[in-house]
């Protein structure tokens, strides 16, 4: 992996972190979460007329993520709600990677190697251990982490889908403006 691609996405957790702590700090989270949704638009609208449309049988992949995208962006303010940002975000964001991994090695095909599935075990512990946390009144906050892990699933789903959008598409570019301008406008 280059320096470049390894910072890029060391900043896009940066960036996504950021986010997802302006949600869960304001007081009227379908607000901010309207806000970071609609901002989201504007750059892929300017690209529009510079990049290729997706395949058309890309359009059904496209509709599916929007609606996954609107059940993750609906379930990460009600883990919001319910519980602390330092338990659902990485309950979230921990579990939509590992179960897209368990989906793509048994139900894909995916062949990984050994230390590879060790990291995922890590990963799948470490969620464990953080849905048993407990809040400062010393009990525990099941509904944030069924939630947390509901929105965990909504991410899994699409990123898998937006995968197989994306291929089907036979542009990457053009199949995620064409996802974040929909998502923009049904949100």
């Amino acid at each position: 992996m280059s320096w470049f691609i390894f910072f890029a996405v060391l900043f896009a957790a940066l960036l996504h972190a950021s986010w997802n702590a302006m949600v869960k700090s304001t007081s009227d989270k379908v607000v901010s979460m309207t806000a970071i949704t609609l901002g989201h638009a504007p750059l892929p609208i300017l690209a529009l007329p510079f990049i290729p449309a997706p395949a058309p049988e890309s359009w059904p992949w496209l509709i599916a993520s929007v609606v996954f995208h609107a059940g993750y962006q609906l379930f990460l303010m009600l883990s919001y709600r319910l519980g602390d940002y330092t338990q659902v975000y990485p309950i979230a964001r921990g579990s939509g990677p590992a179960i897209v991994t368990l989906v793509s090695v048994f139900a894909l095909g995916v062949v990984l190697e050994v230390w590879q599935l060790g990291a995922i075990a890590l990963i799948c512990l470490g969620i464990f251990a953080l849905g048993l946390v407990r809040q400062g009144d010393g009990l525990r906050n099941p509904r944030a982490v069924g939630a947390a892990l509901i929105t965990g699933c909504f991410i899994a789903s699409y990123s898998l889908i937006d995968g197989l959008g994306a291929r089907e598409a036979g542009t990457a570019v053009g199949y995620i403006a064409w996802m974040t301008i929909l998502n923009a406008i049904v949100f």
